[in-house]
């Protein structure tokens, strides 16, 4: 997992395969005025989706990719995420191919609050739960970057 801010992002395109297609999209893309959805770019290994929601604890379960990298941006809001390491996670649930995750529920070992001007790289096979609220709950607005190496 790498937590920093936005004007930090350059200095890992070196070490994360696809982040300067996210750094291209971030740059020149409005994606605080698009639409909700699922967007492809022209680096097949780079797609993203933007949601918007309402940060909440309930029902939230650590989540984990085999395939995938995660480059989440809060693009509107703040919201807070928990990381943990799978020895703090009970069983996994069914793997989803199609949406490449996989659920279950543990114990959180570090949180961190992110903002519009932060960027966290959720790694393959490192659990995370994401919307959580960071202090009382309220609407986000996010694009989730999935570079599959």
């Amino acid at each position: 997992m790498i937590f920093d801010t936005l004007e930090n992002l350059p200095k890992y395109i070196p070490f994360v395969d696809g982040l300067e297609k996210v750094l291209y999209c971030l740059q020149n893309d409005n994606l605080a005025e698009k639409a909700p959805g699922s967007y492809t770019t022209d680096d097949k290994r780079v797609r993203y989706n933007i949601g918007e929601y309402d940060t909440s604890a309930e029902g939230k379960r650590f989540e984990k990719h085999r395939l995938d990298t995660d480059v989440q941006v809060v693009l509107k809001g703040k919201e807070k995420m928990d990381f943990t390491f799978n020895p703090s996670c009970g069983a996994y649930g069914d793997y989803d191919e199609q949406k490449d995750v996989e659920l279950a529920d543990g114990k959180s070992l570090l949180s961190l609050e992110a903002s519009t001007k932060d960027f966290v790289i959720f790694f393959p096979g490192e659990p995370h739960k994401p919307g959580l609220p960071a202090g009382s709950s309220e609407k986000v607005k996010k694009v989730i970057f999935k570079i599959r190496n």
